[in-house]
């Protein structure tokens, strides 16, 4: 599931940590804090995070700059001496960028409308017009650099995302597929940073071809299918008992994804219930690989079409009569099918 050359995706926006006039200590403490959870996930994953050789030249405020708030102890911003260290380390293990990469000349850009120098998030407007997945690690003190947003450079514009807290790292990630035009191998690679929290069986990139819909054609659909297992279905499985109906209704009405259980029907086939196990040695949940050993039955499904084409999985702790449920209780993906024996 993991690649062993992880692209460079994760660039340090330094004009974000321009300082509103009068911010609280605690609030600015709660976003270094958020910034310092950024970098760390990051690195923790793998992934290089790139940042600016002048980065600690920023202004952070008139007559301040941001070496000033990592050195210096100041009334004006009493950092927690342990978060100004945390903040340290986190800056010292970035990458310089301008080390890899050439400047953009001009690095004047918009922000959703606003004007500002801002040559990180010029290289990565650079980059994504290039057709190069990238994103922004901000320090989130504005609501312009928590979300995407519309980043324009002379007559060139792309939205680009902004990233101020981890949770918001699976939403990037999954518009990587379609934006960087993923072939099947490279979608089930992309899988353990989009949807972090799913388990998924070895060999799914070869059955995207036993869908009937082609796989350009089916890929975003599944990346719906996916968010919403990972995002919605095991909080809404506890939530109603695993009582089908009430957790496909919800389900649908939630994410607009039509999931459910077989058939009293297919249950009664024991042929056909045979093809709903999948014999799994291990799961990939996220960059680990967790040892399973035993067989799963994954006869809950998501429709992709109300005829064909399903992605079959375990439901996970709550569906689990085990005591130790396979892959920590995870929901898991274990087949994609045209349609399966009723």
């Amino acid at each position: 599931m993991r690649s062993e050359q992880r692209p460079e995706r994760f660039f340090v926006d330094e004009s974000s940590f321009e300082l509103p006039p009068g911010i609280a200590a605690a609030d600015l403490e709660k976003h270094l804090e958020a910034f310092v959870s950024l970098i760390r996930a990051r690195h923790n994953e793998g992934d290089d995070i790139l940042r600016w050789s002048k980065l600690e030249e920023t202004i952070i405020q008139p007559g301040i700059l941001l070496c000033d708030l990592l050195y210096q102890e100041s009334a004006e911003f009493p950092i927690d001496q342990d978060l100004r260290l945390a903040l340290q380390q986190a800056i010292n293990r970035c990458i310089h960028w301008d080390e890899r990469f050439e400047p953009v000349s001009d690095p004047h850009v918009e922000i959703n409308g606003a004007n500002c120098d801002a040559p990180t998030v010029a290289l990565v407007l650079s980059r994504v017009l290039a057709g190069v997945g990238s994103a922004c690690i901000t320090l989130g003190v504005s609501a312009t650099r928590c979300q995407p947003c519309k980043v324009q450079a002379g007559n060139t514009h792309h939205m680009i995302h902004f990233l101020s807290a981890v949770a918001q790292f699976p939403e990037f990630f999954r518009m990587l597929f379609d934006f960087e035009d993923m072939n099947s191998d490279a979608y089930i690679l992309n899988t353990a940073d989009a949807f972090p929290e799913l388990a998924f069986v070895p060999g799914l990139a070869s059955q995207f071809s036993k869908f009937r819909t082609r796989y350009r054609e089916v890929r975003s659909i599944v990346t719906t299918h996916l968010a919403a297992l990972n995002d919605y279905f095991p909080a809404l499985f506890k939530k109603h008992d695993g009582q089908p109906s009430k957790v496909s209704h919800e389900l649908q009405a939630t994410c607009d994804v039509d999931a459910s259980p077989e058939s009293p029907k297919t249950h009664s086939n024991q042929k056909a219930m045979k093809e709903r196990d999948v014999v799994v040695d291990i799961v990939h949940v996220g960059h680990r690989i967790l040892p399973v050993g035993r067989t799963v039955t994954c006869e809950w499904h998501t429709k992709i079409s109300p005829l064909v084409d399903r992605i079959h999985f375990h439901p996970g702790l709550a569906g689990s009569k085990d005591r130790r449920p396979p892959a920590e209780g995870r929901v898991i993906i274990g087949i994609f099918a045209e349609h399966l024996s009723l």
